[in-house]
């Protein structure tokens, strides 16, 4: 099951441009890796912006 990016409308208002870089997830991460980045940040409190670096940069090798 693909995962899909939930945001508060109050959210999307105070920053417009989530929208386009939200969307570009779309159909690109699947449940299971959305809860090991999660994981990654909760439980091994890495910083959520290296986390979301290191998935990006695995995505494009």
């Amino acid at each position: 099951m693909m995962q899909i990016p939930i945001v508060k409308e109050e959210t999307l208002k105070k920053f417009p441009e989530l929208r386009e870089v939200l969307g570009k997830l779309d159909g690109k991460i699947t449940d299971e890796k959305m809860r090991k980045l999660n994981y990654e940040v909760d439980v091994n409190k890495k910083d959520p912006k290296q986390v979301a670096k290191e998935f990006f940069c695995k995505k494009k090798g």
